[in-house]
């Protein structure tokens, strides 16, 4: 079951306790639509093709999301390799300004359009392809990620995780590049949980 309603962390949290399928069966866009941003964003301060970068962005759509510095590659050049300050407060280059126009760009999208309709479409219909093809690409998306990162009950966040025929087949672990990193997932992790914990309650 792919759920192409947001807030995903939330409706798919709320598919799960509903439904009989198996939480590896129920996922959505989740950070994909942020991590495309993301990769845009790299391509225009580098004035490189963003098809030629990876990078994504872990956590939730939208403010709870965070870009994972050590995934950025260039060309199959790993980015810290050449700036190993990139994502930290003193980075002369300033990488963590992509964040927030990350971010920015997103409201600015809505504010435009009054929705996000056409690029949860393009996310979904990928992730569509991708289950019926049994393509088993990996893709950041909204999985349930009890077990991991010390979460001990169901909690759906985006993770890199690879999609095949049967939806979910594996989950990603990160690997962070710096402490701080580490904190800032934690930190979204249970900003994510109150979130869901408040919209559950109000239903």
């Amino acid at each position: 079951m792919i759920i192409a309603l947001q807030p995903f962390e939330v409706m798919t949290q709320l598919c799960a306790v509903n439904s009989m399928l198996p939480s590896y069966r129920i996922i959505a866009p989740g950070t994909m639509i942020d991590s495309a941003h993301f990769r845009l964003l790299i391509g225009e301060k580098l004035d490189i093709s963003p098809t030629s970068i990876t990078g994504i962005m872990i956590g939730g759509h939208g403010h709870n999301n965070l870009p994972l510095w050590n995934s950025i590659t260039v060309g199959g050049i790993h980015l810290l390799s050449e700036n190993s300050s990139i994502g930290k407060s003193y980075d002369k280059e300033n990488w963590n300004q992509l964040h927030i126009n990350v971010n920015q760009r997103q409201e600015e999208i809505m504010k435009i359009k009054g929705t996000e309709v056409w690029s949860i479409s393009m996310a979904s219909s990928e992730l569509v392809e991708c289950i019926l093809r049994n393509k088993r690409e990996i893709h950041t998306v909204t999985v349930n990620i009890k077990g991991y990162y010390d979460v001990k009950d169901d909690l759906f966040i985006s993770i890199p995780a690879i999609i095949s025929q049967n939806g979910v087949s594996h989950l990603i672990t990160t690997k962070f590049s710096n402490h701080n990193n580490e904190n800032e997932f934690a930190t979204i992790i249970q900003n994510i949980q109150m979130i869901i914990k408040e919209k559950l309650n109000n239903i």
